[in-house]
């Protein structure tokens, strides 16, 4: 296996050097140069750090991977308390451990990143980026020709949901970089006319890993299935019944781990709340919750949502996240395909397989729930309609060819420059400009990882009460009160001031680290302290900043014991 992709990047290098003089992959090489660097412009900008729950896990589990070689953390503290407190941003916990919700993929690589420091694992989904515009440059290129995939890589590569997604780590680009590398093997076989066994090798070991990522890239992958069909004559039958074997050879450590961790195969750690699931557990019936629906229920909603439709929801969403971001790619994109539909050759059953993917996804993701800010660069549809930008980013060229041999070569020449140019400065002024601009963001992180390094320099038995904040401090016990069952705030309030109580008589530092300025998520602890408790003070150590405002670190003690540090 190795020497085999040692072979294609030996072929890839060679190619390239012989072909540099080529004004397209020149032109490539400078587009993926300033691409790359707006992928780390979060990093370039002072080091990258967690924003979102989904960071947090990714970054907690890759690391415990790599020092203890285990996706699940233990965490003895959880011993102590009545209820599972110390359960970090993004995880679950189960059966007296703390289990990843996601697909295992992520976890391997930030623990590879790991390697490289603390800040590795936000550098190597950059790295997936490159990957994903080099092979979708040598994938149009051999379905059509290098004009066309110069253009298609240049669409995607300045569009502003791309260049933001890379700059996060909880990010659909590893999964959606090795599906077009799968899918640029499989191209070799249809189109190619390359039958030999590793490009079989290669593309089913490239779809196991894209499944690794995200657990329903399968049903992308089972749309592809028409390449396979219309070009038939290509495939080899023992070839394909081996590749398709390695496939699910590869896959099947998914199932051992899902019944390692959470007792079912088809399982998953995504679930409604860390509450529900502790609470729908028993000894002897151990249930993690909404844990086994996971992979299982990814291809059940994908039938029922066939079977009931949600046009209305989908139409309002696929105009807000698709159409109305990309108004002349979508219009361009789609009629490229079509054209490319009626061309005949490799380019039709091509298009027949996008055609079923875009129409597919898009219904998919529509049709599902996602969290959205003000900003749809920052939504979470942006990142899982990623493949639908870059299926429209495939067609559009063939429509600018297709026009510009009606206009001329001159106004053609003009018309492409005129539309990168309006393309490049509107993706720029969505992608920085605003509260959810990656300027913003790149501010917000440096803050939230001043958070995490004071965090770190409290002493080793600190316990720290952040209900907000817990999602950016690593390496600390971090509590919450999410998880306290109570019928409302005051009793929620009241229950997590009393294991304040009962971990300081346990011996341990408790400090409280608010964010005052988000107010879903902010108790004002120290004054709830100071008002009803005469056992327990609180006193402020120290005032930092963020991006967001002031904040204040406290130190919670026991009167009796009180002594000033």
């Amino acid at each position: 296996m190795i020497k085999a992709w040692c072979c294609l990047l030996r072929k890839l290098m060679s190619g390239w050097q012989k072909n540099l003089k080529s004004p397209y992959r020149l032109a490539l090489v400078a587009l993926l140069l300033v691409s790359f660097l707006l992928m780390n412009y979060t990093n370039l900008r002072g080091g990258n750090w967690s924003i979102h729950p989904d960071d947090h896990e990714a970054y907690l589990i890759g690391r415990n991977l790599k020092e203890t070689g285990s996706l699940t953390v233990s965490i003895p503290l959880n011993e102590v308390l009545e209820e599972p407190l110390f359960t970090p941003a993004g995880t679950t916990f189960s059966k007296g451990r703390v289990v990843p919700t996601r697909a295992y993929g992520l976890f391997f690589v930030c623990a590879i990143g790991m390697f490289l420091g603390e800040q590795g694992p936000f550098y190597l989904i950059p790295l997936f980026g490159l990957v994903l515009l080099i092979f979708l440059y040598m994938l149009v290129a051999l379905v059509m020709d290098e004009k066309k995939a110069l253009i298609a890589t240049a669409l995607l590569a300045l569009s502003a949901p791309f260049l933001y997604w890379n700059n996060m780590l909880f990010s659909n680009i590893p999964g959606c970089a090795l599906l077009v590398v799968g899918l640029y093997f499989l191209a070799r076989i249809a189109y190619g006319g390359d039958g030999r066994f590793r490009w079989y090798l290669l593309c089913a070991v490239s779809f196991a890993l894209t499944i690794w990522m995200r657990y329903e890239y399968a049903l992308i992958i089972v749309w592809l299935f028409p390449i396979i069909l219309l070009n038939r004559r290509s495939f080899k039958l023992w070839k394909t019944v081996a590749a398709i074997l390695i496939l699910i050879l590869a896959l099947s450590p998914i199932l051992l781990l899902n019944t390692m961790i959470y007792k079912k195969p088809l399982a998953s750690g995504y679930v409604e709340s860390t509450q529900t699931q502790e609470k729908n557990s028993s000894a002897e019936t151990e249930n993690t919750g909404g844990i086994g629906s996971g992979i299982r229920d990814i291809f059940m909603r994908a039938g029922q949502n066939l079977l009931r439709p949600y046009f209305s929801k989908m139409y309002k969403d696929a105009y807000t996240f698709i159409f109305e971001p990309f108004p002349m790619l979508v219009l361009a994109g789609i009629i490229g395909i079509l054209l490319m539909l009626l061309a005949g050759g490799s380019q039709r059953s091509f298009a027949v397989a996008m055609l079923l993917v875009m129409a597919f996804w898009s219904y998919y993701i529509c049709t599902g729930v996602y969290y959205y800010p003000d900003s749809y660069v920052a939504s979470s549809y942006a990142r899982h309609l990623l493949i639908i930008y870059m299926l429209l980013a495939i067609g559009a060229p063939v429509l600018i060819e297709r026009v510009g041999d009606v206009i001329g070569r001159n106004a053609y020449r003009a018309l492409i420059t005129f539309f990168i140019i309006a393309f490049l400065a509107m993706q720029i002024t969505t992608l920085m400009v605003g509260s959810r601009g990656l300027e913003a963001h790149a501010d917000q992180k440096a803050g939230f990882r001043r958070v995490n390094d004071i965090a770190n320099g409290l002493p080793e038995n600190a316990v720290i009460v952040a209900p907000f904040y817990s999602k950016v401090i690593v390496g600390k016990n971090v509590i919450t009160s999410g998880p306290i069952e109570a019928k409302d705030q005051p009793e929620r309030i009241e229950k997590l001031i009393g294991y304040i109580r009962e971990l300081l008589e346990g011996g341990y530092d408790v400090y409280i680290m608010e964010a005052s300025w988000y107010h879903p998520f902010y108790l004002d602890l120290p004054t709830h302290i100071r008002r009803g408790n005469d056992d327990i003070g609180v006193q402020e150590i120290t005032v930092y900043t963020t991006a967001n405002g002031i904040d204040w670190l406290f130190r919670v003690y026991l009167e009796e014991g009180f002594q000033e540090k």
